[in-house]
């Protein structure tokens, strides 16, 4: 297991470096760096890793990264790709590979859902190619994700939307929007992930960051929602490997862990002070038996 970090000081604009980490965790700690490379002037918008680990697809700035994950912590480029729309130069901010392997998904600043068709060479990623363009929402595209069919894909949106699209012709199926009756009007959307297991698309909106609903939308019944959960101040969620729990971070420095199929709370946990908690992560441990000895609690 390695942990992947992106970041830095702000890049070329504060003149400072923005970095790619690779650490190998050592007694729970973050322990010796594998990989480093300085990527600078460009910033990191998303991390995600495909559904078997061997690659991680990163967005950086207008350009799309994929990187394969060697054992030894190692990370090697594999295709760095900058979106055709140069002229008005899109900050892709966020990027997902189906579970099938067969397209990415990327959406940004140009308010354009793109859909690339990856290249395979000896069973590695060798390049992607524009496949289609979908939408476009009026506002940028905050999340996407993929069905676990990898037949549909979703982008959510600033513009107070999140719509479904079909991967095979491109179509929009549905235009989602989420109301609350004591505020008046749709909120816009920060994040969207899928649960494979119950078919339900999960979405984050939220009101001027006073008030976040964390709502579940059935597949089943043609995307109505059957559960929110209401969560103030609210700015990042996360599901888990396995797809049965949502972890959300909020601005006055709280972590929530949901029941991702109940929409109910398992947990609540409040940091020293009020730092917002703008990203996080669920790990679910082996068992007892094959921890030999870790100091990390059976799920986390």
């Amino acid at each position: 297991q390695y942990v992947v970090l992106c970041g830095g000081k702000g890049g070329a604009k504060y003149g400072s470096e923005n970095y790619l980490r690779v650490y190998c965790p050592e007694n729970n700690m973050l322990g010796k760096i594998a990989f480093d490379e300085i990527i600078t002037p460009e910033t990191c918008s998303s991390i995600e890793p495909s559904d078997n680990k061997q690659w991680l697809i990163i967005s950086r700035s207008n350009s799309l990264y994929i990187y394969e994950l060697g054992k030894d912590g190692v990370l090697t480029k594999l295709v760095n790709t900058v979106t055709e729309n140069e002229s008005i130069d899109p900050e892709q901010k966020h990027a997902r590979i189906s579970p099938s392997g067969v397209y990415i998904a990327t959406g940004g600043t140009d308010c354009i859902l793109r859909l690339w068709k990856v290249k395979y060479v000896s069973n590695n990623i060798n390049g992607v190619t524009l496949e289609k363009q979908m939408g476009p929402h009026l506002g940028q595209i905050n999340g996407v994700v993929f069905s676990g069919a990898s037949d549909l894909v979703f982008s959510a949106s600033s513009d107070k939307t999140c719509r479904v699209f079909n991967v095979k012709d491109g179509k929009q199926l549905h235009c989602l929007s989420f109301t609350v009756p004591s505020i008046g009007h749709p909120l816009e959307f920060r994040a969207c992930n899928y649960n494979a297991k119950t078919n339900c698309l999960i979405t984050l909106a939220t009101e001027s960051r006073k008030e976040s609903y964390l709502t579940f939308w059935s597949q089943k019944y043609n995307f109505d929602p059957v559960e929110t959960v209401k969560i103030h101040d609210n700015t990042c969620f996360r599901m888990s490997i396995s797809g049965d729990r949502v972890a959300v971070g909020s601005n006055d420095g709280y972590v929530i862990v949901f029941n991702a199929k109940q929409g109910k709370i398992i947990r609540r946990h409040k940091f020293r002070g009020t730092v917002p908690v703008t990203a996080c992560l669920l790990y679910t441990s082996p068992s007892p038996r094959d921890q030999r000895g870790s100091r990390m609690p059976s799920s986390a």
